[in-house]
């Protein structure tokens, strides 16, 4: 008897540790602060996007979301208006590999359903793709005896945009190289 009794609190004791491991943040934003869709001025209506938690433990890094793969980790994703336009409500979150107590740098990503991630959508997006990233936030991950911090706390309301089809981009590219040669020709 006493060694089941000692294999079931070893148990317990195990899946404390691995659960306290992690780091948790509620993945939220709030009425005052909803996803707009820069092509109609409303918040972004059901269906139409997808709000994922980007992070970072790196605490000098700064993010750049025009680049598909800028090192930032997508940590959850949540359909937005999933209760009310421009509203995501992910609940609390667990950040995989992120110790709770840990200071990380976290952004909130939006982009076109359909995608499964931001850079997927900066990649392979048409002119109809949106895509929009909000402020920075600095916090640290609760968990264990640590209260969990939310994203709702630093998280402004921000747009959602076209994002520009590859054509757009080597047309504007080629033409900015073009007015350099002419330039440097004048000279």
């Amino acid at each position: 008897m006493k060694l089941k009794t000692t294999i079931a609190a070893l148990t317990g004791v195990m899946f404390a540790i691995s659960a306290s491991a992690q780091g948790l943040i509620t993945f939220s934003n709030t009425p005052s602060t909803p996803v707009v869709d820069s092509t109609t001025g409303a918040p972004v209506a059901a269906g139409v996007a997808i709000a994922g938690l980007y992070f970072t433990t790196d605490l000098t890094s700064t993010p750049n979301a025009s680049i598909p793969n800028d090192g930032w980790v997508l940590g959850a994703t949540v359909p937005v208006s999933a209760i009310l336009p421009g509203l995501y409500a992910g609940g609390e979150r667990a950040i995989d590999g992120v110790a709770a107590g840990t200071p990380v740098l976290v952004q909130v990503r939006a982009w076109s359903a359909g995608f499964a991630s931001y850079a997927e959508a900066l990649l392979n997006g048409t002119a109809a793709t949106l895509a929009g990233a909000s402020n920075v936030g600095q916090v640290t991950l609760g968990g264990g005896i640590i209260g969990t911090p939310s994203t709702s706390g630093f998280v402004q309301t921000f747009d959602i945009t076209p994002v520009p089809e590859p054509s757009t981009i080597v047309l504007g590219l080629l033409g900015g190289l073009g007015a350099m040669v002419l330039l440097r020709r004048r000279k």
